[in-house]
């Protein structure tokens, strides 16, 4: 694609991640792709090694992190490895941005390389409510954080759209005017060519008289999982079975109520495949960083609505869409400074796109 503008999308969470944030991110960047773009997604490491990966027509950085909260709160490292994917990054001719979610680290970053690029990016609102973790002390810490990260974020400009109405309202109570919504969607026959042929009635041996309920998504407290498990066990011989489906920090507590009402249907665990080095034996070493990765299999659905237009104006920047004032901006996780000077590669790096 030469020095053609690039896309750049920020999600501190992607797949093998499973969330709707993920999704979101994964569909917008398969559309882009199928549209001719060649989109980078930038996130965090979560689930395997750092580095660059590509996967049909879509760019991967993954950066090396730490894990908090059981994986839901990834923070970025400032090591030497993360300074050069983001002096890879630097180097990519990227044109628009987006950001997804307000309150995790890499958001502010993400925001940050925009203001360094001159550039005023889209931040992509996908909560309503404050995150919780099923404690009322450890909630309230949550949200301070929350809280405070966002006001972080204000300090740079970024246009607000939220996924929903609810999402836009929930932009209000941080003092953010929503410029609208962005909506996920689907292709709707790749998603119905994909669906299971699983007859889970059989499976769970069920009467034609009894009553199936289903839940699909991360196992999270913010969710009701637990609502969910502590309802299977009041609906127990009363004709009425819950299905829950999907994975995340509650799935063995969930499995250890398996039983009674309640049952989880064998599904596979979010994992990504281990990536092999993908260079000639010659060139391997034990000191060899490698930058390509075997690519995983890209997702069977993406959004409609996520169409790059040829113009060059950021949806939403006219001017009853706020902005806020730009700040001076140092360059995140340890990074340089476009004025400064480039310090000495650590590794390989990967050529420019």
């Amino acid at each position: 694609m030469g020095n053609a503008p690039r896309i750049c999308l920020f999600t501190s969470l992607y797949l093998p991640s499973m969330g709707g944030v993920e999704t979101y991110t994964a569909s917008l960047a398969n559309a882009l792709a199928q549209m001719g773009q060649r989109p980078i997604v930038v996130a965090c490491a979560t689930h395997g090694p750092a580095g660059i990966e590509a996967s049909g027509g879509i760019d991967v950085v993954r950066l090396p992190c730490r894990a908090l909260l059981n994986g839901r709160y990834p923070v970025p490292k400032r090591d030497a490895e993360a300074r050069e994917l983001w002096e890879w990054l630097s180097g990519q001719p990227v044109g628009h941005i987006v950001v997804n979610t307000r309150f995790y680290p890499l958001s502010l970053a993400g925001l940050g390389f925009a203001q360094e690029k001159g550039i005023v990016p889209v931040l992509i609102e996908h909560g309503s409510a404050h995150l919780t973790m099923g404690s009322p002390l450890v909630d309230k810490g949550v949200q301070a954080v929350e809280h405070a990260m966002t006001r972080r974020c204000l300090r740079r400009p970024a246009r607000y759209y939220a996924v929903s109405r609810k999402a836009s309202a929930w932009l209000g109570h941080f003092g953010i005017e929503s410029c609208g919504e962005l909506p996920n969607s689907i292709d709707a026959d790749a998603y119905a060519a994909g669906a299971s042929p699983r007859d889970f009635r059989s499976e769970f041996d069920l009467a034609d008289g009894e009553l199936l309920a289903a839940f699909v998504g991360r196992l999270v407290p913010e969710k009701g999982v637990r609502a969910i498990v502590e309802a299977a066990r009041l609906l127990e011989g009363e004709g009425v079975v819950l299905a829950l489906a999907g994975d995340g920090p509650l799935r063995g507590e969930a499995e250890r109520s398996e039983g009674g009402a309640l049952r989880l249907p064998m599904w596979p665990r979010s994992s990504r495949r281990p990536m092999r080095c993908a260079c000639p034996p010659g060139r391997r070493g034990s000191r060899h960083r490698c930058w390509k990765r075997r690519p995983a299999a890209p997702l069977p659905w993406s959004p409609t609505w996520a169409a790059p237009t040829s113009s060059s104006r950021i949806p939403g920047s006219g001017p009853s869409c706020p902005t806020r004032a730009p700040k001076r901006w140092r360059m995140p996780l340890g990074g340089r400074r476009a004025t400064e000077p480039r310090s000495p590669r650590r590794g390989p790096m990967p050529p420019s796109v």
